[in-house]
Parts: structure tokens; C-alpha cells; sequence
């Protein structure tokens, strides 16, 4: 007998009135919100093993660290030089450097010269026959930022005066160093939906032993995700937007500062250059220069106007990049996860006690009312332990 009374009370409560039924769904509800809520919070049970999927908030905060970090490490299409850098100021306009070579040697100039134009004359009758073998567009020969941002610039020149920055150039620039921040953005966006989805389902099935109500609820959930991954989607776009569709703008103050700072270090290196060979050191041990031409140090270290727009972009487009990258990252993890995922209007706040009240008797009855074969069942076990008792 008392095996059979364990078989019936296995079945649960009884669920075939409406007011059962909305009984039952809301302290599942209740339970689901608890366990949502404590992952959502990071506060864990004892017993959760170290990557348990219920874990949600010790997930995402991991998945934060490796976006900042994939944004940091592989969202730029050319790693931004230091200022420092050795020879960073050397090779960036060789044509005008053979250019002067050649003056000095007299009658090479004229042989160059010749060849120039045969190149210039062989370039025009291709681009009259519709095709050009311009390889300056072909980003794979570029060989770093600098090389870039000349070429850019060479092939960008507009209405401004020679030595001035286009703003447009800049705009589109920006953009092509940045367009890796959307694949990684959106592989990061899938990566959190995931999580979410899967703790959802593991919480359903550590709080509902009904597998066909688990089924069910866990059906709900699935949509309910499946609609706020497209909101997630349609948030990062916005945001992708924001950064590269319109003009580049920030109020912080790090970008003066940055952009004053490396200009600043560029003379100041400028002149060590000029300086250096002129230093001795006395018993001292100070070195002073000596020897100083203030005619000589100017044309040392004079760049040209093409030289100076180039480097002058190198360190607009750093500064900016470094603050709209920060920028990016924080309104990923805040509008997309936060927001839509993590936030009151969420997938983890779908399935609760205020969802359950405004259910209908007839959505009642197909999320949590009882099979017949379950409900014969526990008839017939009932009508079996009853005449058991007779006898």
C-alpha cells in the first residue's frame, strides 16, 4: 500500500481545475524568478558546480572581458605606431626622397624623369581602355599604418589646400579600421544568447519535474529569447551606426590630451635626432649640445606639408579610435546585454507569477493541465489502493 501511495503523490498535484493549474504555474514562477534573479545577481548556491550553466552573471562577465579584449587585439585593420617607434619617420614619402637624391646626381634626374613619364603614358592608355593596374588601392601590398594613411590620402584629395586634413578622409578611415568591431560584436552578441538560453533551460529542468510541462514552459522561453535576440540585434546596429555612420565627435578630454601629447613627442624626437651627433659629455657626466645651427635644426627637422598631414592623421585617427573603442565596448555590454538580456523587460523576467495571472484558462490548460493517460493513471491507482484498503 504505501508503495502504491508513493506512485500517486509522484504525479503531483492535481491539476485539472483552472485555479490548480494557475496555482501550479505561479509557484513555478515564483521559483524560476528566485533562481533568476540570484544569477542574475551572482549570488550562488554552495552546491553550482564552478562553470555551471546557473552561474549567468560569472558567464557574461567573462564574455565582456573577452570582447573588450578581441576589440583591443584584432579591431583595428593596422596596429597604430608609437610615437617612438624606430624609423617612423623614414620611407613614408620615398618618390620625393629619390627625387632629391637624383637633383644632386645631374643627369639621373632626366633619365627618371623619362621613365616617369612612359609610366604616366602606359597608366593613361590603360584607364582609356576602361581598366587601371593601380596597385595603391590593394590594401594586401600596404605595409603598415603609415603606408596606408599616405596612400589614403594620395587618393582622397579633394577642394582642401595642400597639407590639410579632409574631414571626410578621416571619416572613412576611421571606419576601415574599425570594421572588424561588428563581426566580433555580433559573434559576442550570439555568445550571451547562448548563456541565456542555456540557463533558462537548466533551470527548468532542475524546477519542473513534469516533462511535459517542462516542454512546454521551456517552448515559451525559447521564443521569448529568440524575440529579444532580435532586439539585441537591432540595438548593436544602432549602435554600429551611431559610431560609423555619422561624424566622428566625442567630448572626452583624453583626445586633446592625446593628440597634443603625441605631437609634442614627435618634435621632441625631431630634435633628439638633430641633437645627438652634437652631444658630448663632460667629467660631469651631463650632456649638453654643442655646435647648435638654428638654420640647419630647422631644415632637419622641417616635413614636408604631405608629411605633416599624414602623421598629423596617424595620431587624430589613435586618439579617437582609443576613446570610441572604449566607448563601443561599454555600450555593447550596457544597451545589448544589460538591456535586452539582463534587463526588467528580459527573457529572465518572461516566464513570473504577473505572466501566469494574465494567462487564460485555456493557455492554463496547455501549459500545465494533465494528460489523460496521467489522470487514469492515478485513477486507477487510487481506485487499486482503495480496494486494497477493503480487503
Amino acid at each position: 500500500m504505501l508503495a502504491t501511495r508513493k506512485l500517486v503523490d509522484g504525479f503531483g498535484e492535481s491539476r485539472t481545475a483552472s485555479s490548480e493549474q494557475r496555482r501550479y504555474l505561479t509557484r513555478i514562477a515564483n521559483q524560476f524568478q528566485t533562481s533568476n534573479t540570484e544569477a542574475s545577481r551572482g549570488t550562488y548556491g554552495p552546491t553550482l558546480r564552478a562553470k555551471d550553466p546557473r552561474k549567468l552573471r560569472m558567464h557574461i562577465a567573462a564574455e565582456n572581458d573577452k570582447l573588450a579584449a578581441k576589440i583591443h587585439a584584432k579591431g583595428h585593420k593596422f596596429k597604430f605606431k608609437k610615437v617612438e617607434d624606430p624609423g617612423e619617420e623614414q620611407g613614408l614619402l620615398a618618390s620625393e626622397s629619390e627625387d632629391t637624391e637624383n637633383e644632386d646626381e645631374g643627369t639621373k634626374t632626366e633619365d627618371v624623369a623619362d621613365e616617369r613619364t612612359t609610366n604616366d603614358n602606359e597608366a593613361a592608355n590603360a584607364g582609356s581602355d576602361g581598366e587601371s593596374d593601380d596597385e595603391s588601392d590593394d590594401d594586401e601590398s600596404i605595409e603598415d599604418i603609415y603606408h596606408w594613411i599616405c596612400t589614403k590620402y594620395r587618393t582622397s584629395r579633394g577642394a582642401e589646400l595642400p597639407g590639410t586634413v579632409n574631414p571626410a578622409v578621416l571619416e572613412s578611415l576611421f571606419r576601415e579600421q574599425a570594421a572588424s568591431w561588428k563581426p566580433i560584436a555580433s559573434k559576442y552578441l550570439e555568445a550571451i544568447n547562448r548563456l541565456v538560453l542555456r540557463h533558462v533551460k537548466r533551470s527548468c529542468r532542475d524546477l519542473i519535474s513534469d516533462k511535459t510541462v517542462r516542454k512546454r514552459i521551456d517552448e515559451r522561453n525559447k521564443r521569448a529569447i529568440s524575440k529579444t535576440r532580435n532586439l539585441a540585434i537591432q540595438q548593436l546596429n544602432l549602435i554600429l551606426e551611431d559610431e560609423m555612420g555619422g561624424i566622428l565627435q566625442t567630448t572626452n578630454n583624453y583626445f586633446a590630451e592625446n593628440l597634443a601629447q603625441n605631437r609634442h613627442e614627435r618634435i621632441l624626437i625631431r630634435l633628439k635626432k638633430y641633437l645627438a651627433p652634437m652631444e658630448v659629455t663632460p667629467e660631469e657626466g651631463v650632456p649638453y649640445p654643442v655646435g647648435l645651427n638654428l638654420d640647419d635644426l630647422i631644415h632637419r627637422t622641417h616635413l614636408s606639408n604631405e608629411e605633416s598631414a599624414v602623421y598629423d592623421i596617424h595620431d587624430i585617427l589613435n586618439a579617437y579610435y582609443k576613446i570610441a573603442m572604449k566607448r563601443f565596448v561599454d555600450n555593447v555590454t550596457l544597451q545589448v546585454t544589460e538591456r535586452h538580456y539582463m534587463g526588467s523587460n528580459g527573457p529572465l523576467k518572461f516566464f513570473s507569477p504577473a505572466y501566469v495571472g494574465g494567462l487564460s484558462d485555456d493557455d492554463l490548460k496547455s501549459l500545465a493541465g494533465e494528460s489523460k493517460a496521467t489522470r487514469w493513471s492515478e485513477k486507477d491507482l487510487l481506485s487499486f489502493s482503495d480496494s486494497s484498503n477493503g480487503l
